[in-house]
């Protein structure tokens, strides 16, 4: 019985993942084929210690039993003590077998648990799921709303050529309105980024920060027209007005960068433009 015992919880112990614990110094496994070792030795010690029976009586079973098991062979007075170790090591057997019984119904159980609370997470996500694809079905919804909104403002709004567009923005120059200016340059820019005017829109958008004393704005304004407009009308103005800004924000080294290099960027820049950047660049003692 206990052979079949044994192999069965072989079977399922390699099924089952050993976690670490006190038993699994050695794996479940190994602890159940050295305990399975142990036993068949000593049921073979036993029944071929019967065997002999005939002839050598209960003390053939003790000396083969004594000479498979016994701590150390000494003489004399030796086959009681030898059946007291043999019962001793097999109940040591079988109570390791329990611990390993407890081991695997402790590892089941967990795992039973472990199914459980996979169960309710599985559970939680999907309300979770459900509730996201419903708020993003409800922000579509919102979004294609508002994509409509807009499409309809476009088409209701009366078509303006970018020459019209940039003379009512530059007329709030002209009256002081910098900060009405800045607004609508910037919707030209966002109307007509492509126009011939839109290098000059750029300066003036520019312009309109750098008036209230906006220096940052205006550097990162100057800067892109630079960058995105150096063959306008403006584009040497635009890069004079960039070292102005950088200077009024105390970055020197920049400034300097700036109005040393005017010269050789613009060459046919007007003649004043060339001559404030050198102004510039002598009072900043550039190098």
């Amino acid at each position: 019985m206990r052979k079949s015992f044994a192999a069965v919880l072989v079977l399922f112990v390699f099924a089952v993942v050993c976690l670490p614990s006190v038993l699994c110094a050695e794996s479940l496994p190994e602890q159940v084929a050295r305990l399975e070792k142990d036993l068949n030795d000593l049921q073979r010690q036993f029944y071929k210690g019967k065997a002999n029976g005939a002839g050598a009586g209960t003390s053939g079973v003790k000396g083969n039993l004594k000479e498979a098991y016994s701590p150390a062979k000494s003489s004399g007075g030796g086959g009681s003590a030898n059946v007291d170790y043999i019962q001793l090591k097999m109940g040591e057997i079988e109570g390791q077998f329990a611990k390993i019984t407890d081991e695997v119904e402790r590892l089941s159980h967990n795992l039973g648990e472990l199914e459980k609370k996979l169960d309710r997470l599985n559970a939680d996500y999907d309300e979770r799921f459900k509730a996201l694809e419903a708020a993003v079905g409800e922000n579509k919804v919102a979004l294609a709303e508002a994509a409509e909104a807009r499409e309809a403002a476009a088409k209701s709004k009366p078509k303006v050529s970018a020459k019209d567009e940039y003379d009512a923005a530059y007329a709030l120059i002209k009256k002081g309105d910098y900060a009405g200016a800045q607004k609508a340059f910037e919707q030209f820019l966002s109307d007509f980024p492509d126009d011939t005017l839109a290098g000059n829109a750029e300066y003036w958008l520019a312009e309109s920060f750098y008036v209230r004393k906006d220096y940052a704005k205006a550097a990162v304004a100057f800067a892109e027209g630079y960058q995105k407009y150096p063959k306008s009308a403006k584009a040497a103005d635009n890069f004079l007005k960039l070292g102005l800004s950088m200077q009024a924000m105390g970055n020197k080294d920049e400034a300097c960068t700036v109005f040393t290099s005017l010269a050789k960027e613009y060459p046919k820049a007007a003649e004043n433009i060339k001559a404030r950047a050198k102004k510039e660049a002598g009072n900043l003692k550039c190098k």
